[in-house]
């Protein structure tokens, strides 16, 4: 099994150099796929990778898999061994101030010199017993994914190429830049880039579905976007076409009533779902059973009153879903204006701009990067009802005060789990993208390359019109508003064109 460390990271002369006669039964193939592991989560988990600092978290569990007496191994890599102060004994750091009562991962990082590495070098583990169920691990993974997903899977194969020097080369630039602006370049982001572009030079593909909210995580969904331009197929470059505003235009779907019906399932986890209906039952199984056995949410004063006796308070035995069920017949038939320009904003792909527009009214500060607004919209959507009234909050009311209605539901969903209302927009966007879209399209063209990134497709060039129009067509089906969709051809001289500018003409301000 080759295990990729820092380039600086000589494994064989530590080794040689400091003693393991502490550690039961050494084995250097355990140590480096530890030591590996800082540099794997965070290339599989781009929020661990964004940490400045470079700390990261490692589950006790995982770690025992490898070997029972891993904390001898990690007590090795830190120099704890080690009596004399010599500070070459130590390869990484933990953190101190791990505290059991957060129930949170203890973490570790590389010490500065080797997170400071723009290379990985290789390293071979003997370890059979290691190596067989490393291995064994990833073909479950692979075989539960190619079961469910057969038609992306085929796809992952040698001539799926990523041009390893200009990958390097940009990430090299970018680590510059970020240096030359004050950013931390102490991260383990750039050699958790460096690993994404071995795995796939390398052609060690990975892939698992995540059984709580199906979406499908490969090599293509962890690479930082920009990394995507330096891929192909057979030589062709590709093509991405993506949701624009996915989350919030697939939050439209929630103010249907229709989408609440159904019944529990007992789904298993990695099930394949059930895709002959549409409604949050098949969609996703999971928060509906959450839904149908938690107590009923009072519905907000405010919102009771314009209602003009549409609906009633739920009783103390219903459910939560049916104060969901009864709010959004209220909303389907009340015609409110907050929910049709909610509506009509993301039917424009005009949505950021106008929130953008209401933001700069309220806080003076002119807004120029999509990225700014999308933040802002992941706030209201994913942090809990209590943040309205903390710091950072503001623009959470204002967003309330625009969209009244749109937030009580997106509040309903979100009592008592702030986390609900993201996997199930994340389950709804993994139905219709992986069971809908690319099922459809591989049944009508079997012969055409695609890879999924969440709320886009990836195709050859000169097959976005064809991937674009089913798009359209199916979302526009389920959703029941026609969808904007953004193309952009993945090739190093477009990298620029992703920073994502707002339309200041959609917003009423001047060109730049």
């Amino acid at each position: 099994m080759i295990i990729n460390l820092p380039i600086d990271l000589n494994l064989d002369e530590h080794i040689k150099k400091y003693s393991t006669s502490k550690i039961e039964n050494f084995s250097k193939g355990k140590l480096a796929f530890m030591l590996s592991l800082l540099i794997s989560v965070p290339a599989h988990n781009k929020d661990i990778a964004k940490n400045d600092d470079g700390w990261v978290p490692l589950s006790s569990v995982e770690l025992a898999k490898i070997a029972k007496n891993y904390t001898q191994y990690l007590d090795y890599a830190s120099g704890l061994h080690c009596l004399s102060l010599d500070d070459d004994a130590r390869l990484i750091e933990i953190d101190k101030t791990y505290s059991t009562v957060d129930h949170k991962s203890r973490q570790y990082r590389f010490r500065e010199k080797y997170r400071l590495n723009t290379s990985l070098t290789e390293v071979i583990s003997n370890d059979k017993v290691l190596n067989r169920r490393i291995e064994k691990e990833r073909r479950q993974q692979w075989n539960q994914t190619k079961k469910l997903y057969p038609n992306l899977v085929l796809w992952f194969n040698r001539d799926l190429q990523i041009d390893g020097a200009e990958a390097r080369a940009y990430i090299q630039q970018l680590m510059k830049q970020e240096e030359a602006t004050g950013k931390s370049t102490k991260s383990m982001r750039y050699l958790a880039m460096l690993q994404n572009v071995v795995s796939i030079e390398n052609g060690r593909f990975h892939m698992k579905v995540d059984g709580n909210i199906q979406r499908l995580h490969t090599n293509l969904t962890n690479m930082k976007s920009e990394l995507r331009h330096f891929l192909t197929y057979k030589g062709q470059p590709l093509v991405s076409v993506d949701i624009t505003s996915s989350q919030p235009y697939l939050s439209l779907v929630l103010f249907n009533p229709a989408f609440y019906q159904g019944h529990v399932d007992t789904q298993l986890s990695n099930a394949k779902r059930n895709t002959r209906k549409f409604n949050i039952s098949t969609v996703a199984p999971r928060v509906f059973q959450e839904l149908s056995g938690t107590k009923a949410s009072k519905i907000s004063k405010n919102i009771v009153e314009k209602a003009q006796g549409k609906i009633k308070q739920p009783s103390t035995s219903s459910s939560q879903l049916s104060s969901l069920i009864m709010f959004s017949k209220y909303v389907y038939t009340a015609d409110l204006q907050d929910v049709a320009k909610y509506e009509l904003e993301m039917s424009k792909g005009s949505f950021y701009e106008y929130l953008a527009y209401k933001f700069i009214r309220k806080t003076a500060h002119i807004y120029v990067y999509r990225k700014e607004i999308k933040a802002v919209v992941f706030t209201v959507l994913f942090t809990g009802n209590n943040f309205l009234g903390q710091e950072g909050g503001e623009l959470k009311q204002e967003f309330k005060r625009v969209f009244p209605n749109v937030y009580e539901l997106f509040k309903l969903l979100k009592k008592g789990d702030k986390g609900r209302l993201a996997r199930l927009l994340q389950s709804v966007e993994s139905w219709l993208i992986l069971d809908k879209i690319s099922t459809r399209i591989s049944r009508e063209r079997s012969d055409l390359p695609i890879f999924t990134i969440h709320d886009s497709i990836l195709t050859t060039r000169g097959n976005e019109g064809y991937v674009r129009n089913v798009m359209e067509e199916e979302l526009e089906r389920y959703i029941k508003v026609k969808p904007q969709l953004a193309i952009s051809y993945l090739e190093p001289d477009n990298i620029i064109e992703s920073a994502g500018l707002l339309d200041r003409e959609k917003m009423g301000l001047l060109p730049l």
